[in-house]
C-alpha cells in the first residue's frame, strides 16, 4: 500500500470517529426528572417515615422487638411511579447500616435509608388517688394522667395510692412527697437506658360527662365539645335520613353518672335536644345533642359540567355554587379561557386551571364558591361564599397536582381552601368560624391525595399570617366568630393556580389539578 493511500484512509478514518462522536454528544438533550421517594414502610414499622426530598434520606423507626439485619420492605413508592430502582429492595433486608438505593429516570438520583430501633420510654401504667372515681385514663401518646375525685374533694390534700412505672423504669418525685392538684403535677419518668421522660398527672373533680354517643347509620365519628361554657355533643346522619328518625344505639358516661332523659328512647333530633347528666355526687350537668347531616358541597367530585357562555362551570346550570375567574376573562374581547375540565378516566373528570397572560394581563385561573363581579372586567371583584346549612365537617379531602412555572423572579403556589362562616342576616358582616387552608410550591406531576383538619375557632398564633383572617383580604371578613361552637351558614371554597393573583403576581403556565373535595365528619 504506497503512502498516499495510508494517509487518505487514515484520514477518512479520523473523519468517521469525529462525527460517531459528535452525534453522541451532541444528541438530543434528556429532560431533567428528580427521583423522589413518595412512601416507604418496613415491617414492624412505628409510624410514618420521615422523607427529606432535599437530602434524598428516608428515616424509619422500628420496634425494639425487629431485627434491624431482617427487615422487609412493604411499600417503596416514587415519583415518577416507573422510575428503576438499584438495587431490588426486595432483596435488601440488613439495615445494620444506612443503605443506598439509587433511582434512576433520566439521570440516577441516590437516596438514603436509614432503620432506627425505637426507643421505649418510661411509662405510668398505673394511677390511682383517694376518693377516686372511676378508673384513670393514661394516654401514652400524650404522657397524660387524667383521674377524677369525688366532687368537694380538697385538691390540695389528694394522696396517692398508686404510681407504677413499666418495668425496669424508676420516677421522680416519690408519690408520698405531692398531694397539691390544684394544678396539673409532673412526674420524670426515667427508662432502663437513663433517657427521662416527663409526665403530667391531672387530678379534676368529678364531672356529669358524655363520653361517646353512637347511632344507627351514623356517618363518621362523634364529635364533642365540653368545657367551662357548653357541652355539646354532635354525630352525623347520611344526607338522606330524617333527624326525626335517629336510632340512639349506645351512650358512655362518666364513671357513675346517670342521664336524663333516658337519650336511648329518643329518636327526634330534629332540632338540638337538651339533656342532664348527673354525677355520684349529685351534681347536674347540661348538655345538647346534635344531629346534623353530612353535607357536601355540590358538584365538588367535578364530574358534571355546564357551559355558562363562553366558559364552563362545574354543575348542571345556573343555580350552581361554582364560579371560575373565566367570568371575568372571557368578558374582555380577545380574552379566553383558564379553566378546563379534563377526563381522569372513562366518565371521570377533574379541573384543571392554568395561569395565562390575556391581553397583556396575568389572570390567575381561580375556582370558588360564590360570584364575580365583572363591572370592570379588567378589576373583576369576587364575592366568596354560598350558603351553607348545619354542619360542621372535621377535615377536608382533596386530590391534586400542581406544576409551578419557573421563574426567577417569583416563586408561585397554588392555594386551595375552605373557610366556614357566619354571615350577619341584618348586617351583612361576615365573621370566619372553621378554617383549612393549604398552599403548595412543590412540582406534584402524579395524583396526591390530600386530608387537612378543619380548625374552629380563631387560629393559634403559628398558623401562616395568609391563612388567618385580614383586613385587607377579598375576603371581606369581620373577623372570628365569638361562638366557635356554633354551626356555619355560608362556605367558601376557594382553588387558585396562582396563590397571589388578586394582586396581579404569578407566572404564566402555572396548572392546578384538583378532584373530588369532599368534607369529612
Amino acid at each position: 500500500m504506497n503512502k498516499p493511500f495510508r494517509k487518505h484512509l487514515f484520514f477518512s478514518l479520523s473523519l468517521i470517529v469525529l462525527l460517531f462522536n459528535s452525534c453522541i454528544e451532541n444528541d438530543c438533550e434528556c429532560p431533567i426528572v428528580p427521583g423522589i421517594i413518595t412512601s416507604f414502610r418496613v415491617s414492624g414499622q412505628v409510624g410514618n417515615s420521615e422523607i427529606n426530598n432535599d437530602q434524598r434520606i428516608v428515616t424509619a423507626i422500628v420496634s425494639d422487638t425487629v431485627s434491624i439485619d431482617d427487615i422487609t420492605i412493604i411499600e417503596f413508592l416514587t415519583n415518577p411511579s416507573d422510575a428503576t430502582i438499584t438495587p431490588d429492595y426486595n432483596t435488601v433486608h440488613d439495615f445494620t447500616d444506612t443503605v443506598i438505593f439509587t433511582l434512576s429516570t433520566y439521570q440516577d438520583y441516590d437516596w438514603k435509608i436509614a432503620i432506627m430501633t425505637e426507643i421505649q420510654e418510661g411509662e405510668i401504667i398505673e394511677f390511682e388517688i383517694e376518693n377516686q372515681v372511676g378508673e384513670s385514663t393514661i394516654n401514652a401518646e400524650n404522657k397524660t394522667v387524667l383521674a377524677y375525685v369525688q366532687e368537694g374533694s380538697d385538691l390540695q390534700n389528694i394522696n396517692i395510692i398508686t404510681l407504677e412505672v413499666s418495668e425496669g423504669s424508676t420516677y421522680t418525685p416519690n408519690k408520698s412527697e405531692v398531694h397539691d392538684f390544684t394544678t396539673p403535677q409532673v412526674f420524670t419518668v426515667t427508662n432502663q437506658e437513663g433517657i427521662d421522660t416527663e409526665w403530667t398527672v391531672t387530678v379534676e373533680e368529678e364531672r356529669g360527662l358524655i363520653l361517646n354517643l353512637e347511632v344507627e347509620n351514623q356517618v363518621g365519628e362523634t364529635v364533642i365539645y365540653s368545657d367551662e361554657n357548653v357541652n355539646i355533643v354532635d354525630f352525623t346522619i347520611p344526607i338522606d335520613q330524617s333527624k326525626s328518625e335517629v336510632n340512639v344505639i349506645s351512650v358512655e358516661l362518666s364513671p357513675g353518672s346517670s342521664i336524663s332523659p333516658d337519650i336511648t328512647t329518643v329518636t327526634d333530633f330534629s332540632t338540638p335536644q337538651d339533656f342532664v347528666v348527673t354525677t355520684p355526687g349529685g351534681t347536674n350537668y347540661n348538655w345538647t345533642v346534635r344531629a346534623q347531616h353530612a353535607l357536601q358541597v355540590p358538584f365538588s367530585n367535578f364530574n358534571t359540567w355546564f357551559s355558562a357562555g363562553r366558559y364552563i362551570l362545574p354543575g348542571e346550570d345556573d343555580t350552581t355554587p361554582w364560579i371560575s375567574s373565566d367570568k371575568g376573562a372571557t368578558a374582555i374581547i380577545g380574552g379566553t379561557t383558564t379553566v378546563e375540565m379534563i377526563e381522569r378516566s372513562p366518565g371521570d373528570f377533574y379541573a384543571q386551571m392554568t395561569t395565562k397572560r390575556i391581553v397583556g394581563v396575568l389572570a390567575a385561573s381561580s375556582l370558588f364558591t360564590g360570584d364575580l363581579d365583572i363591572t370592570n372586567p379588567f378589576e373583576p371583584v369576587p364575592e366568596f361564599g354560598k350558603p351553607y346549612g348545619e354542619a360542621r365537617p372535621r377535615k377536608v379531602k382533596f386530590d391534586f397536582m400542581y406544576s409551578p412555572a419557573s421563574d426567577p423572579s417569583f416563586t408561585d403556589q397554588c392555594d386551595i381552601y375552605v373557610l366556614l362562616q357566619v354571615k350577619d342576616e341584618n348586617s351583612g358582616d361576615i365573621y370566619r368560624l372553621g378554617t383549612m387552608w393549604f398552599r403548595n410550591s412543590a412540582t406534584i406531576n402524579e395524583w396526591q391525595t390530600i386530608e387537612m383538619d378543619l380548625i374552629y375557632g380563631e387560629l393559634p398564633e403559628s398558623a401562616p399570617d395568609y391563612s388567618k383572617v385580614r383586613p385587607d383580604s377579598p375576603l371581606k371578613e369581620s373577623g372570628y366568630y365569638s361562638m366557635p361552637y356554633a354551626y356555619p351558614n355560608q362556605i367558601s371554597v376557594v382553588a387558585a393556580s396562582s396563590y397571589d393573583g388578586d394582586n396581579f403576581n404569578g407566572n404564566v403556565g402555572s396548572q392546578l389539578s384538583l378532584d373530588n373535595l369532599e368534607l369529612i365528619y
